[in-house]
């Protein structure tokens, strides 16, 4: 997203908040972009730069929720943030969003408030927001890339540390594995997760990507192992996207009551799921994975329309920026 807009401002002000700098150095940020730690500087600056420019506030892609005291207060600031910055000739936008909420009167709000926006993309076949509203996959699938790698050797995990793992899975995953001659590999994709798949890895004998460095050296790491993957299992939406990205056949390990995994790929093409709990992987699973390695081409043609409606999006947002 830096890069669709770093060139279409005089100066770009990211508000980063507690992020650690090893994070924000994997982005590379440069001039025009300008990182401030401060919620209180960052507003200071923003009402400051109306006196003698266009003022856009680009509101970040991910979750966010409406309904509730707080959540409403936060949707009237932004539609009155958006009129004033309308008034100097800017506004707001937003891209790569995935809305929930409840309560008539929040739907109400919402849909004002990303009614009045310049541009709002939606990632998810279930995002709540107006009849303006454009849905698009996910940003993380413009990195895509022609990977198409033979010496796939690999079943690759990827599982958050904050859900309890399903135990029969990962036996039935060695079990596959090893009949089919592929190394079982745990991938730590955020940093949390690691000392679980350690844990993990020796348990069932398996290879791990453990974190060891910077987040732009773990970034690279992960893609490799993604690229000699036949299919990646994860219950995070990036290691999917990314395992997509790198031709690997995504496998949602999909837990109770959280639809974002699903929803969001719905919108690129369907997505095997395991069901976390259910102790089993179904026989559709397997067949998307033999389908998969005999012929991966209606996948690669579903990431190729991404990228290029993904594109569509980049050249909207650059005009609403000029």
């Amino acid at each position: 997203m830096f890069d669709w807009i770093k060139n279409s401002a005089e100066l770009v002000i990211v508000y980063t908040g507690p992020m650690s700098e090893d994070y924000l150095q994997s982005f590379g940020f440069e001039k025009p972009i300008e990182v401030v730690h401060s919620k209180i500087q960052v507003l200071l600056r923003l009402f400051g730069a109306l006196i003698r420019h266009r003022v856009f506030l680009v509101l970040p892609p991910g979750p966010s929720a409406f309904g509730g005291a707080r959540n409403s207060l936060g949707s009237l600031v932004t539609i009155v943030s958006n009129l004033i910055f309308r008034a100097g000739g800017g506004g707001v936008l937003q891209v790569g969003a995935a809305y929930r909420g409840e309560g008539r009167l929040s739907r109400k709000l919402q849909e004002l408030k990303t009614d009045l926006f310049q541009l709002c993309v939606v990632r998810d076949s279930k995002s709540i927001a107006s009849h303006r509203t454009v849905t698009a996959p996910d940003l993380a699938f413009e990195d895509w890339g022609s990977s198409e790698n033979l010496q796939r050797t690999r079943l690759s995990v990827s599982l958050r540390s904050d859900y309890e793992v399903d135990e029969m899975v990962l036996e039935q995953l060695r079990t596959i594995s090893e009949v089919q001659g592929w190394k079982l590999t745990f991938v730590s994709q955020v940093r949390r997760d690691d000392v679980k798949h350690r844990a993990l890895a020796m348990k069932y004998g398996a290879d791990v990507v453990s974190w060891e460095g910077s987040h732009e050296t773990q970034l690279e790491k992960v893609k490799i192992a993604y690229s000699e993957s036949v299919a990646v299992l994860s219950d995070r939406l990036h290691g999917l996207i990314f395992a997509s990205n790198m031709g690997a056949l995504p496998i949602a390990l999909v837990h109770s009551g959280n639809d974002k995994l699903t929803s969001t790929f719905q919108v690129v093409i369907d997505l095997p799921r395991v069901f976390s709990g259910s102790g089993e992987i179904s026989d559709s699973v397997l067949e998307s994975i033999r389908s998969h390695l005999q012929n991966p081409e209606p996948r690669i043609l579903a990431m190729q329309e991404s990228r290029m409606k993904l594109n569509e999006i980049r050249m909207r947002v650059q005009s609403v920026l000029k």
